[in-house]
């Protein structure tokens, strides 16, 4: 009894972070694994880890959100993330020093854009940064992760949101 109740500590002193949980979107089958003190929140578009408040004047709350994105079939990565770039370029969309990289997510080739973006929260205005990942999943859905993070706060939670995305599996409905 008392070797199991030391070998809780011992674990997350050897894990060096939370527990881990999955979550499962019922629709798309996107399964991710995130930090237990992560939120999952699953709507009829997309499923998102959300990171705790830090305190109450915590304004921003980090996340890493999957989407599937019907495309016309056909439509390749190349066309897909040109668009994309274009998009976020726009100025209503605010995106400031967007840079797109050929990366993998998956094993699969997909495209990084990283920016920051001006948005108003609660009030405020913030600064924040953000990681795209796109692949194709089929030839008519392109599969999509965002990190979003208040832009001091990026650096602190990107380990999280990358192993989030390498966890991303789908799993038949």
């Amino acid at each position: 009894m008392i070797v199991a109740l030391l070998a809780i500590p011992i674990l997350s002193l050897v894990l060096g972070q939370d527990a881990t949980k999955y979550s499962r979107h019922p629709v798309s089958g996107v399964v991710i694994q995130h930090p237990s003190s992560w939120e999952a929140v699953v709507t009829t578009s997309y499923i998102a880890a959300v990171s705790p408040a830090e305190d109450v004047a915590d304004l921003y709350r980090e996340n890493v959100t999957i989407m599937l994105q019907p495309v016309v079939r056909g439509t390749t990565l190349a066309a897909y993330a040109q668009s994309a770039q274009q998009a976020l370029q726009h100025p209503e969309e605010g995106g400031n020093g967007v840079v797109m990289t050929d990366t993998t997510w998956a094993t699969s080739s997909a495209v990084r854009f990283t920016y920051t973006a001006r948005r108003e929260i609660q009030g405020v205005q913030r600064t924040l940064r953000f990681m795209q990942l796109m692949r194709m999943l089929y030839d008519d859905v392109v599969m999509i992760s965002t990190y979003a993070a208040d832009s001091a706060k990026y650096e602190s939670h990107l380990s999280a949101a990358v192993a989030i995305n390498e966890s991303v599996t789908i799993q038949p409905r």
